[in-house]
């Protein structure tokens, strides 16, 4: 084939390998509440409940600038660790490779939820929004690296 096709079919591959990798890392299943579990409500001077453990954040609730570097970073590492086991990856270059799973982790990190945002950085789970941003981010990110 001409190498035309190639260079532009590879960020398409590229977007399809990861679109199909992340579709599979997340689970959608919310854990019960701390109500719906039965667990009394905590008494007065008791810490405060671990990440993941309170109430799910409002849609409203701001991302935090620590939360945001935070997904930004373990997006980044899981986007090429997962692309550097992959032998059907469009990207070779670890370097390459780095640069485009960082432009996707920031794409994304400017629309995540609270919510969404903490069960990334916590769970170290896709959530089904961070799916579905993943393939316009590829889109974006790879148009610019080429």
């Amino acid at each position: 084939m001409d190498r035309a096709f190639h260079r532009h079919a590879s960020p398409f591959a590229l977007c399809a390998v990861i679109a199909l990798l992340l579709a599979g890392c997340g689970d959608d299943a919310r854990p019960p509440s701390r109500s719906e579990a039965g667990v009394p409500p905590s008494a007065a001077g008791a810490p405060p409940p671990a990440i993941g453990e309170g109430p799910v954040p409002s849609s409203h609730t701001p991302v935090t600038a620590t939360e945001h570097q935070t997904f930004e970073r373990l997006y980044t590492e899981q986007c090429v660790k997962s692309q550097q086991d992959n032998p059907d990856t469009a990207i070779r270059n670890d370097q390459e490779l780095g640069v485009v799973c960082d432009c996707m982790a920031k794409e994304i990190s400017k629309r995540i939820s609270k919510a969404d945002a903490l069960h990334f950085n916590v769970k170290k789970e896709f959530p089904m929004e961070v799916v579905m941003m993943t393939n316009a981010a590829a889109n974006h990110c790879m148009s610019q690296n080429q």
